[in-house]
């Protein structure tokens, strides 16, 4: 595939991986965001162009909607440049972008959710430039039926670059994005968040939020690990449950065995945290090399290997292998 990093990577119905946008170029230098895509084609482990998009992008947000369809949200046309509000939806029945029309706010870097039961995709938060000050706390849901966005309630504090994930009940918990590691609950029937309790230890502002088979989150951030109970609801952390290498821009997977794979962001090693054991371990025996990647994407394919894309390994833009 295309050396890119500040992309999205998403699995497909099909069992495919499209690879949408990104930038290209060192960060001490110009760099531009792409219009490309890919599709990684699993039956014959390799890849071929997809549409492009109808605005080039980096760091925006791609989810796959009930109906296949997959819908790509905000992000920046140019690295440094304001944030961008178009939205756009890919079908890989037609292999094409279209509209999906304007974000109420234009926003880089936001958090988004899928909320099944309303057939809604959750925005929220970002920032309004490629500058963390300009972060936000506004929120708006995409209508699948209406091919539209709508506000929501905000945010009880900005938030850029923080993580999100569907809880039992039906609700949303974003976490973090700012200094504070701040949380909060979206109750998508309401229309309203409240504030769940913070990740402790001063915070950490972009964490990785993995939901385990036993129902906890686990949240990863530096050289940090929490785990939040979602019947109490509270962050806590279990005897710690240290990381073994510092982490920051990573990647976490939940594998078919429940155990979560981490990789890069600080580390060529990758590392597996077991939760039945409640502890992070190297993996063991010789592996695929990897690079100390920034800014991939690590998706789990139906065959349970896992699909690293692009990144950067310090000045170097990377492709993509497999775990």
């Amino acid at each position: 595939g295309s050396a890119r990093r500040q992309h999205t990577a998403t699995l497909l119905r099909s069992g495919d991986v499209l690879v949408v946008g990104g930038e290209i170029g060192r960060f001490s230098d110009a760099r531009t965001s792409l219009a490309s895509a890919e599709l990684f084609l699993l039956d014959f482990n390799q890849f071929e162009p997809a549409g492009s998009l109808n605005e080039a992008r980096s760091d925006h947000t791609a989810t796959l909607l009930p109906n296949g369809n997959v819908l790509v949200v905000g992000g920046a046309g140019q690295p440094t440049a304001p944030a961008l509000s178009a939205a756009e939806v890919y079908s890989p029945l037609t292999d094409s972008f279209a509209s999906a029309g304007d974000l109420e706010q234009a926003r880089n870097g936001a958090t988004t959710l899928l909320l099944p039961e309303q057939e809604a995709d959750l925005v929220a938060g970002g920032s309004a430039s490629a500058d963390e000050n300009d972060s936000l706390d506004s929120a708006e849901v995409y209508s699948l039926s209406q091919n539209a966005f709508t506000p929501t309630a905000n945010l009880p504090a900005p938030a850029y670059w923080a993580a999100a994930n569907l809880l039992p009940d039906g609700s949303a918990l974003i976490v973090g994005g700012n200094e504070q590691g701040d949380a909060a609950r979206y109750d998508a029937v309401a229309g309203t968040f409240v504030a769940a309790a913070p990740l402790p230890r001063g915070g950490c502002e972009t964490p990785l939020v993995t939901m385990l088979a036993t129902g906890e989150l686990l949240a990863t951030c530096s050289n940090q690990a929490f785990l939040y109970d979602t019947s109490e609801p509270a962050m806590h952390a279990p005897p710690p449950p240290a990381m073994i290498a510092p982490r920051a821009e990573h990647t976490a997977t939940l594998l078919s065995t429940g155990d979560v794979l981490l990789v890069g962001g600080g580390s060529s090693d990758p590392e597996l945290f077991d939760p039945n054991q409640s502890e992070f371990t190297v993996i063991p025996g010789p592996r695929p090399a990897s690079p100390d990647r920034r800014g991939h994407t690590a998706t789990r394919l139906v065959d349970g290997r896992v699909f690293i894309a692009g990144g950067m390994a310090g000045d170097t833009l990377l492709g993509s292998t497999l775990a």
